[in-house]
């Protein structure tokens, strides 16, 4: 029987990291951010329907999206955000449940659902439980504005966009402090599992 587990929390809090030790230890990821430029992708239905919502100044000319642009767009107007999921979260959904259900059929034992967005698509109902990484504040924009190479002033928008700490954490079955770095959480992980008795799948070579 598969595990499926959720793990969601703010921009630049820590999931993919969390995500990408899990598949070490032989998990399967379902990655919503890399689904999602997956799905507007050069020639893609979704690019298309993105662009001919917002227009072709948003494609660059190699015939990919211009993502930053598009961005700076989004996160500064909530009616754009809310346009822009419109379009693009039904595609997501229906990649994320075929994975899924791929996974469930070959029998693996332990599946990684990584969705910033979790509760506010409503993917706990998929889930046997939900992790929320949180990290401070400080960190989380200094993280933020380093990987992204964002000014601040852009970093805070994304950060601002989204629902805050309290609101997941209410919400989620464990929290995950990743702010001071994998000493202080990956033992918790495994102590997670070791607990429930779940065991991952041998990773094959």
């Amino acid at each position: 029987m598969t595990y499926v587990l959720g793990i969601t929390g703010g921009i630049a809090s820590g999931k993919s990291t969390v995500s990408q030790y899990l598949a070490q230890k032989g998990a399967k990821i379902i990655d919503a951010d890399a689904i999602a430029r997956m799905i507007v992708a050069p020639g893609s239905q979704g690019l298309q329907q993105v662009l001919a919502h917002f227009g072709k100044a948003y494609l660059a000319p190699d015939g990919s999206l211009l993502r930053r642009k598009l961005g700076q767009l989004v996160f500064s107007d909530p009616k754009q955000l809310t346009e822009l999921n419109e379009i693009t979260h039904p595609l997501i959904r229906e990649e994320i449940l075929m994975q899924l259900q791929k996974y469930r059929q070959k029998g693996v034992a332990v599946v990684v659902l990584d969705i910033p967005l979790l509760f506010e698509g409503h993917y706990e109902q998929y889930c046997d439980a939900v992790w929320v990484t949180v990290v401070d504040e400080t960190i989380q924009l200094a993280r933020l504005q380093q990987r992204n190479q964002l000014p601040k002033v852009e970093a805070q928008a994304r950060i601002k966009a989204q629902k805050n700490n309290a609101w997941r954490i209410a919400q989620a079955d464990w929290t995950l402090d990743t702010g001071k770095g994998p000493l202080g959480w990956k033992p918790q992980v495994d102590q997670w599992f070791e607990l429930r008795q779940i065991r991952f799948s041998k990773k094959k070579e």
